[in-house]
């Protein structure tokens, strides 16, 4: 069945996501980030999740989940949203969250977007 490009995708409902995600923390950091507890609980810090080569982005939904998972007030920004194309060295979105959810979330999250985009 071809596929209507004027029909626009939306990602599967939120609970599944959620579940995607809990496995993918649950693999990567398990009962807890021991390398993020090293670190001072500093407070709010900011991050940016940049684009090495061209890319169409797709998998902000999962992103998001990560970071909102560890902390609930975290805040993103997105430079490049799913569909659009990103270019060299683009910086597709910024995060602005706790330092240890910033850590401890991030490996997952760019798992997620380098899966997800093409």
């Amino acid at each position: 069945m071809a596929m209507n490009p004027a029909r626009e995708l939306s990602p599967p409902p939120a609970h599944l996501i959620a579940l995607d995600v809990a496995r993918a923390l649950e693999e990567d950091i398990g009962l807890g980030d021991a390398t993020a507890q090293l670190l001072p609980d500093t407070g709010l810090r900011r991050a940016r999740i940049r684009c090495r080569e061209r890319a169409g982005i797709a998998g902000a939904p999962w992103v998001e989940a990560c970071f909102k998972l560890l902390d609930p007030a975290a805040c993103i920004t997105w430079h490049v949203r799913d569909g659009e194309t990103a270019a060299p060295d683009a910086a597709v979105c910024t995060i602005e969250a706790q330092s240890r959810a910033l850590v401890s979330a991030e490996r997952s999250a760019i798992n997620f977007l380098q899966t997800l985009s093409g």
